[in-house]
């Protein structure tokens, strides 16, 4: 589920290009969470819904607190060596 979901970004991002450039590839990579934006969606959505609070929720919340982190940082550098390559070809 997580892969779809970043397809789906990935896609989203695509479309903000602005002369329609092909898109080589797409690379996510999650950061902090502004503690203004969770508390705003809290107010805005109720609790269990899918952007509600909830236990689950605020687990995701704390565990993005590390990122981006040397992993995210390696896999940044895979991907770019990887975009290389593809424009290389």
């Amino acid at each position: 589920m997580q892969i779809l979901i970043m397809l789906v970004k990935v896609l989203k991002a695509s479309e903000l290009l602005q002369h329609k450039e092909s898109l080589v590839d797409g690379f996510v990579c999650q950061g902090k969470i502004d503690p203004k934006v969770i508390e705003m969606m809290y107010k805005m959505f109720p609790p269990g819904s899918a952007h509600g609070q909830s236990p689950e929720r605020d687990a995701l919340h704390k565990a993005a607190e590390t990122h981006p982190d040397e992993q995210d940082f390696a896999n940044a550098k895979e991907f770019t060596k990887s975009v290389l390559a593809k424009l290389q070809a």
